[in-house]
């Protein structure tokens, strides 16, 4: 009986350790001063905004402001908010096209890339290298 009792109470230390440790539902922002684009680097400030089940691509370039919001349909990957280190891909929509967004996190630092298909043309790729992760 003991030993069932003590089982019990390393798995249930196990899972909360993992929820801390390694979580897909949190909510962040990320920003950058560039993107690369088809091979380009743009001077385009980026803020990517992560709320419950959409995000917000803020698009910032010559005084205008360009918001493009998503809803979230699927998450993959696990994230180490305490290190800032991972991999979270999300599977997402907007009207008129499906996207994906690829939140990495390693010593070298921080990386986004989304990939924006609209139906009927090709996708695009847009990378970023980002500056900070702030969390909500």
């Amino acid at each position: 009986m003991n030993r069932i009792v003590l089982q019990v109470i390393v798995i249930g230390v196990f899972f909360q350790l993992g929820s801390v440790f390694a979580q897909r539902d949190i909510n962040y922002t990320v920003s950058s001063d560039r993107l690369d684009a088809v091979g380009e680097q743009l001077q385009i400030y980026s803020a990517i905004t992560k709320e419950g089940a959409t995000i917000v691509w803020l698009q910032q370039a010559n005084g205008k402001s360009t918001p493009t919001e998503f809803s979230i349909n699927k998450v993959l990957g696990n994230w180490n908010r305490s290190k800032g280190r991972g991999r979270l891909m999300y599977r997402l929509s907007a009207e008129g096209f499906d996207a994906s967004f690829i939140l990495s996190g390693n010593a070298k630092g921080l990386r986004g890339k989304f990939v924006i298909r609209k139906k009927g043309e090709q996708p695009y790729t847009y990378s970023l290298n980002l500056q900070s992760i702030t969390y909500q």
